[in-house]
């Protein structure tokens, strides 16, 4: 296996982690009362926006030849990134809601 496959497959398992801790955001935000569930669905839906643009970076970035894909990398791990920071900040506004 190459460099560009064990980035790939790496990127897609921290990808399908960050869609399961949404995903658990979104079930334990059933639980509260209807204004600040409301609030946190935004934040939620924000994730769902930044998450699929994740998804289309590393599908550009899967589509790249093997030396071009270096290219790319810095945009998806920002991207990566900047999802991370969305979930935080979201869980901090679950926590303080809760």
């Amino acid at each position: 296996m190459n460099e560009k496959e064990v980035y790939e497959q790496r990127a897609d398992l921290k990808l399908k982690e960050l869609g399961t801790k949404i995903d658990a955001l979104k079930a334990k935000a059933e639980g509260l009362e209807a204004k600040a569930k409301g609030k946190i669905y935004k934040k939620i839906e924000k994730l769902l926006v930044q998450k699929n643009s994740v998804e289309q970076k590393l599908n550009e970035l899967k589509n790249e030849s093997t030396g071009a894909w270096k290219d790319i990398r810095g945009g998806f791990e920002k991207a990566v990134k900047d999802l991370e920071k969305g979930f935080r900040s979201a869980i901090s506004r679950f926590k303080e809601k809760a």
